[in-house]
């Protein structure tokens, strides 16, 4: 995230917006991770991993991305909450 080498694909923003969450969300949880698990690959063979933390508003949520080696790049996927 300090590199600023990431992407967000449109599924990650549109949920952001339809859950009411905000980028400060986001960073709360990778900042301070509960909980880091491998996800197997995503759909383009990349790994995928599962990052669970609290939100700015103190819910549980789950920020799911994928690592793209080549370019040393992290992808949003999706974000939900924790039940």
């Amino acid at each position: 995230m300090a590199t600023d080498r990431y992407a967000l694909t449109f599924h990650f923003a549109a949920r952001l917006e339809e859950r009411g969450f905000y980028w400060p969300d986001v960073q709360r949880v990778l900042d301070a991770p509960q909980k880091v698990r491998f996800a197997g690959a995503d759909r383009f063979g990349r790994p995928k991993w599962i990052v669970r933390g609290e939100a700015a508003t103190g819910d549980l949520v789950e920020v799911v991305c994928a690592i793209e080696p080549r370019e040393a790049e992290v992808e949003f996927i999706t974000i939900y909450w924790d039940s």
